[in-house]
């Protein structure tokens, strides 16, 4: 460490650098020697915090930069589904606006109380905690120890009949009956239907492409009855206007040319207002299993339409096995839901 003097100044410098920076103070005297001692004790003093020399200010980053991140990583790799978008969007609207250093256990488990007092499930808390932990863990910066809640819970045995799928459907929003209804009739997994594009309906076939298949592989029905009407509906509703434009949505279902997305809310409010507060969306997938089967259609073909890969899963739903010809199966069911209608006697 050197000392020099600047052309018009009587007082000896000195200079040198720390943690990337370079410091320059003057020693205010005007004798080398004492000049040549300062430096030394003045890089102590500024070693232990003693000088008030601003230090480089650490990096301050925000939850939101790597969830962005790890959205762009897993879209890169085709595998951000409406499912870990809708995810996403929850986990950032509560961490977000933090930065990295505020993401406590404390904090974690706040946002777990206030899940569970929204009734959210331990499975879906614990894919929210996953995937902000997948966010950290793609930034390689460490994430708090914590338990994954346990899932452990009795099968659910809930379904629709088809009169309690009717009263549903007049206290949703009107761009969710469609979609709502087709899951009851096919028993297709949310995800799935709201990927399900015009490019993947050939005349009366549906088809659902693999890779929106939650288990990886295709599956495909044959629209008939109230399922054809269904899509007629769609095909005239796919006009949409944008920026004054009208243009053609490629979706089957959408809300103004948007992918149907999150409607805890919606459907939330109609199962209250339709007398069935405990229902699920998902109880429409095992309405559509014991619809297929009970209208006399056999296991191995009803598992083909509703996407089930495992006979154990679908057993869930106390059904029976058979032999039969798939294209039989939309009509047999729709036939079946004339008859539950049937049993519903009009009130006076």
């Amino acid at each position: 460490m050197s000392v020099c003097q600047r052309p018009g100044s009587k007082f000896w410098q000195f200079e040198f650098v720390m943690d990337g920076k370079r410091v320059q103070r003057s020693t205010k005297t005007t004798n080398k020697r004492d000049a040549e001692d300062i430096p030394r004790a003045f890089r102590t003093d500024v070693a232990r915090g003693l000088v008030g020399i601003a230090k480089p200010k650490k990096e301050r980053r925000v939850v939101s930069e790597l969830l962005d991140k790890k959205k762009a990583d897993l879209q890169r790799r085709g595998k951000f589904s409406n499912r870990n978008r809708n995810l996403f969007s929850k986990v950032a609207e509560y961490f977000g606006a933090l930065t990295v250093e505020q993401i406590t256990l404390e904090k974690l488990n706040g946002f777990i109380d206030g899940r569970q007092a929204e009734g959210r499930s331990n499975s879906t808390i614990n894919h929210s905690i996953t995937a902000l932990r997948s966010a950290f863990k793609l930034a390689k910066l460490p994430f708090p120890e914590i338990k994954k809640l346990s899932e452990k819970h009795a099968v659910r045995e809930g379904f629709f009949t088809r009169p309690e799928l009717d009263r549903l459907l007049t206290h949703l929003p009107s761009d969710l009956r469609d979609f709502v209804l087709f899951a009851f009739l096919v028993g297709w997994r949310k995800g799935a239907i709201s990927t399900l594009d015009w490019n993947a309906i050939e005349g009366d076939c549906i088809r659902l492409r693999a890779k929106h298949s939650k288990n990886g592989k295709p599956y495909h029905l044959r629209a008939q009855g109230e399922l054809l009407e269904l899509l007629q509906r769609r095909r005239a509703a796919r006009a949409v206007e944008v920026d004054g434009a009208t243009t053609l949505c490629n979706l089957v279902f959408h809300r103004q040319g948007r992918p149907v997305g999150e409607f805890y809310g919606s459907w939330r409010t109609a199962v209250k207002l339709a007398g069935m507060p405990d229902r699920l969306f998902h109880d429409l997938r095992r309405s559509a299993a014991r619809r297929l089967i009970r209208s006399g259609n056999p296991q191995s073909v009803a598992m083909k339409i509703t996407g089930h890969e495992t006979s154990a899963m679908f057993l869930r739903y106390d059904i029976t096995d058979d032999d039969t010809d798939i294209d039989t199966d939309i009509e047999r069911s729709l036939a079946y839901d004339e008859v539950e209608r049937r049993k519903v006697v009009a009130l006076p």
